[in-house]
This record gives C-alpha cells, structure tokens and sequence, in this order.
C-alpha cells in the first residue's frame, strides 16, 4: 500500500547553512575583506552581454574578446549528482553576468538531474525499512545509501562555481555565501500491517541555490541590476588591449610587461585593505582594467588581474599562472595575503607578487618579481628575499594543496624535492586509477574503506579523509600498496567523514601522484554497547532491575512484558549514565514478566540512538 508521507523533503544529509559559502572559502580564503559600495556610478548602462558572449562563445583570434583558459579544474571535488547540478547553473551565472537574468537564484529540478522517479526498494538497499515511522528517522545503513544517491552539498557547489567562474561571478558576495532551499519530494510505500516503508521514490521537487549579490550589483535580495556600470566595458576593453600591445614579445618579457602595465592602472586600496568597506569591486580585476585613477585594489585585485591576462595570451612555451593564497609575514608581522605563481618554459615555477611590487619598499627592484625562493617547501612556506636583504615569507593555505599539485606550487630553490620531468608532471592531472567504491561503518569508530583498481600501472594508493566536506582542513593520509580496502579506527560516533583516493608512481626514489577522486562521504552511527542485567527481582506488585553501565549512554530504556515476544509491553526511561537501577510499580500479581534493558543516547539532530536490548530476564510477581 501506497502513501505519501507530507511532502517529505530530503534534507537529512544537505548543509544549508547562511553563509555556507564562506565556510567553503577556504578554497579561496579572502585575504583582506572588503568592498566599496558606496562608490559605484548610478549612472549604468546595460552593457556585459558582450563579455560573457566572449568569454564562453567566441573563438580565440575573433575580434571579441578571447576565451579565458582555466588554470584548474574543481569540479574533480563533486560527486556525479553535484556535477549535474553544476552544469545545469553555471549557464544561470553566465546570464546574471552577462545582463539577462536578474534573478540569482538558480532553480534544478528531480526531472533536470534525472532523479525524478528513481525508486529504491528495502530489499535493495539491504534493509527491513527504509524508514522509521515513530522517530521520524532512517534506517542508518538505508539513509547513508540514500545521502550518497541524492544528496549535495550547496556550500561545495558555490565553492566551485567561484573557482571556475572567477570572473563572471564579480557580482557575488562571497561573504554572505549561498542559501539552499527546498529539496527533493519523496513518496514512501509501507506495509500497514507490518509498519514498514518498503520503498522510496523521488516525485518531485528541486534544489533552489540562492547566491548572495554584493552590493553595488544588488538590485534586492537576492537579485543582480541588470544595468551594469561603464567601468565594465572600459575594463574589457582595457584588458584586450593589453593582451594584443605585447602579444609579440617573448613570454618573460610578456609577462613583465603586464606587471608595468598592472602596476600603472592601479594602486593599492589602504581603506578596504583595513577592513572599512564590505567585501566587493576592491578584490575584483575590474577596477585595475578601468581606466579610473580612482579605482584601487587589494592584493586579490592584484593577483587576478595578472591571472586573467595570462590566461586570455598565447605563449610560445608552456606558461601558465595561478593566483595563490596564505600568509605573508615581513619584519615578525603576519597577513593574509595573495600572490600569483608562475610556470616558466624552464619548468620552474615563479613567486610573483604584485602587490608588494607596486610600490612596497621591501619589494622595490624586482625582488618579488620572477623569483625563485631562497629556502623552504611547499608545506612549510618559502622565504625570498627582499629589497636591502629583508626576508619575506609566503606559507599556502592548506586549500592550495589540494586545488592544485605540489609540483605546481613548487617555487624553484625548494630544498627538499627533486626536479620532476615534464613526463611525470602529467601524472598530476591524470585521474587516478582507483576509485572509492564502498564505504563501510565498521562500528566502535572504524570506518572501513574499499577501492578498486582498474589496471593501470600503479606503485601504491594514498586515501585521504577528513570530518571537512571541502577536504581543507584536519585531513588525515595513508599510503598502500598492494591492498584494496583499508581500516580507519578511533573516529568519533555521530560525526561525517568524507573519504577519497589517488594513486602514486615512483620516480627515483620519490612519489609522482595522480588527481584525487571524487569524495564520498558516511555518517558513523552512535552505537551504545548494550548494558547487561545483573539482577531483576520481584515483590508484590514490583519489578527492581539493576544493569551495568552502558560507556558513554545518556541514559536506559526498560521494557517489561508478559509475552516472551515482548507484546504489550509497557516501557520506562532513566537518564543519567551512571542511573543503573529501577524499580517498576503498579504490576499485575501471579503472573510471570519478561524484562530487559537497552542504553540511548541523543544524536546531533536531536533523535535518541539505542543500544541493542540486553538479554531477557524472567521473573514471577507475588
């Protein structure tokens, strides 16, 4: 029998959260925070069509401006379901930028993503019930299957959409994040008799991603103005100009060219770099291209701009540049900070930093221009040095790693690994060979990991895990070889952890690695150990129980019966885990009980998770 229980929305495993984009910005952490709102012309026109119909449609050599190339692909983070999602917004931004939409809500349906009418069955999932009607919970095992067919992190969507669309998302506040709302409709079938959800089938609904608009290109909650300023196509046109003035000159020489060119549009924003406006056109590449002497920026400003240049140019060797983001630390004094990392036909990498080359003292005379480093690694930061021998020290963002390879953000001077050839350096983009096929909760903590192999030559396989579903932060690493599966103990009960894998090849010594795999995550069930009856007697009309303390309950549930079966059973809860007895009054003499004792404990969202029951105790009542 059939019924529809409400219109039930698959939020179980989805974060929603105001501002969740911020949290996943540690994929790109803002390094001064800060925008000027009140300083943008009233008087716009309608005008960034011809942009973004540049950006996405034009063909390099056309008389529009050329397509940009993506310095990194992140959407290797995505599950197949996020992707989906993605590509069905991502024609949503471009419009927002380009004019057409003012809405920044982007709308994806079960029907677009091809969930509408998927249907899972108990005895597919393994499961006696889908569903459990008195608590309003899944079953644990048939609810993770479920998270990972149909769920999505919003968060890690806008994350994405910001690193592949840095330039058609100026108009995003990323301080305020994204908001997911709405969800999937489900329809659950049960037995009546036996009260139990025997399948589940998605009938509808969507997924609705609503993107913050800063200010100065708000037109309401929620919504872009549609009339953009003329800043914006001065600034493209700017940026062509550029390209094309230099496009014969050497690479090196192309690239310092764009450093003076930079550096003589724009100068450093000291009133949003303190923190006095919100966050907006300060960090953006087109108040450098403006042509306004008004117009400042910020290191993001800065690093993007040069990025961008780069990316619309065709060198002669293989030049590519990144913006990078952590720390810088002068003189004891330490910032958030962002600079760029260029890749050289030599096959070094480069610090460039902008910024502190436009006029910083320490970085006056090219010290921070074209450099390679005078110690230090990927992981423990890089020292340079500055003018009249000041040291300055660059520390990535743990993100920088995991976005791109070490290799390339390897400066040249690093002391610690060797030069990999450009053989090898392939291996980096490479998809690894072993994906993550099952995730398996173990009980007690210990979380079961399986990957297979798909033939290819491999010397071993690193797993990855972490509680960040970004994977940034608290990551933890193993290596292996020669397994397929592996076993994490010691993980916290009631806690998410994301899982994923790439493989390794040995250079001389030294490991070249793949591309990680796309994550997976599993949410680890509170399982309580069941307590054990230790004595339960009988006077008339009671019932005392005593039981053993159950490690970290919150409390026991007894029940008591006068069917072995337990039907019609009459139930009492302690609190207090250190509460092992009780006594039951008001119980029908002459007769024979059944009794036993389970432990429970109060999940994160609220819902009791039980122990299994202890074994039965018989007693007969005077």
């Amino acid at each position: 029998m059939k019924r529809r229980i409400l219109r039930y929305t698959f939020f179980f495993f989805l974060l929603i959260l105001q501002g969740a984009c911020a949290r996943a910005e540690t994929l790109m952490r803002n390094p001064e925070v800060l925008s000027i709102a009140d300083d943008i012309s009233e008087d716009n026109d309608a005008l960034f069509a011809e942009y973004v119909d540049a950006q996405f449609h034009k063909e390099r050599g056309s008389e529009e401006l050329p397509s940009a190339r993506k310095a990194v692909d992140a959407t290797g983070y995505l599950t197949d379901l996020e992707k989906k999602i993605y590509r069905l917004i991502r024609p949503y931004i471009a419009q927002a930028a380009a004019g057409e939409r003012s809405s920044a809500v982007f709308s994806v349906s079960a029907e677009e993503v091809g969930l509408l009418g998927k249907r899972w069955t108990a005895s597919e999932l393994g499961v006696d019930t889908i569903f459990y009607l008195d608590s309003g919970r899944y079953q644990h095992e048939a609810g993770q299957i479920l998270a990972r067919e149909i769920g999505y992190n919003a968060a890690l969507l806008a994350a994405v959409a910001m690193k592949e669309n840095p330039y058609e998302l100026y108009w995003f506040d990323r301080t305020q994040g994204v908001i997911a709302m709405e969800g999937w409709i489900l329809d659950f079938e049960y037995n009546r008799d036996r009260d139990k959800v025997t399948a589940v089938t998605v009938t509808g609904g969507g997924v609705d991603l609503c993107f913050s608009v800063a200010k100065e290109f708000s037109a309401g909650d929620f919504q872009v103005n549609t009339a953009f300023g003329t800043t914006v196509r001065t600034a493209l046109a700017s940026a062509k100009a550029i390209v094309e003035k230099y496009e014969e000159k050497d690479d090196r020489a192309k690239i310092t060219a764009y450093k003076d060119e930079i550096c003589a549009l724009t100068s450093y924003n000291e009133i949003a770099a303190h923190g006095l406006v919100p966050y907006g056109n300060p960090w953006q590449l087109l108040w450098v291209f403006d042509r306004d002497p008004s117009t400042r920026v910020v290191c993001e400003g800065y690093s993007k701009a040069l990025q961008y240049l780069c990316d619309l140019s065709s060198f002669r060797g293989e030049v590519s540049c990144i913006c990078a983001e952590g720390d810088l630390r002068v003189r004891g004094l330490s910032e958030p900070h962002m600079w760029n990392v260029v890749h050289l036909d030599d096959g070094s990498n480069y610090l460039v930093d902008l910024t502190n080359t436009d006029g910083s003292p320490v970085g006056k005379g090219g010290h921070l221009f074209l450099v390679p480093c005078i110690s230090g690694t990927v992981d423990k930061g890089y020292t340079f040095e500055g003018s009249d021998n000041i040291p300055v020290f660059y520390q990535y963002d743990p993100a920088m790693v995991l976005l791109y390879s070490k290799e390339m953000l390897r400066i040249a001077g690093d002391e610690s690994l060797p030069e990999v050839s450009l053989e090898d350096r392939s291996m980096q983009n490479r998809s690894p060979s072993t994906p993550i096929t099952k995730l398996v909760d173990a009980g007690s903590g210990n979380l079961r990991v399986y990957w297979r192999s798909k033939g290819r030559d491999v010397d071993g396989y690193q797993i990855c895990w972490s509680k960040d579903p970004y994977m940034l932060i608290n990551l933890k690493t193993a290596s292996y070889i020669n397994v397929n599966n592996t076993t994490r103990s010691g993980l916290k009960l009631g806690e998410t952890y994301y899982v994923k894998v790439r493989t390794y090849i040995l250079k001389d010594g030294k490991r070249v690695y793949s591309g990680w795999s796309g994550r997976k995550s599993i949410t680890l069930e509170r399982t309580l150990d069941a307590p054990v009856l230790t004595a339960v007697t009988a006077k008339t009309g009671r019932i005392s129980s005593k039981w053993t303390r159950s490690k970290a309950a919150e409390g026991y549930q007894l029940r008591f019966s006068q069917y072995p079966e337990f039907k019609n059973s009459k139930s009492a809860s302690v609190k207090g885990q250190y509460t092992t007895s009780y006594t039951r009054t008001n119980l029908a003499g002459g007769r024979t009980w059944y009794v036993s004792v389970r432990a429970w404990r109060t999940g994160p969202e609220g819902v009791r998770y039980y122990s299994p029951w202890s074994s039965t105790a018989t007693v007969s009542v005077p």
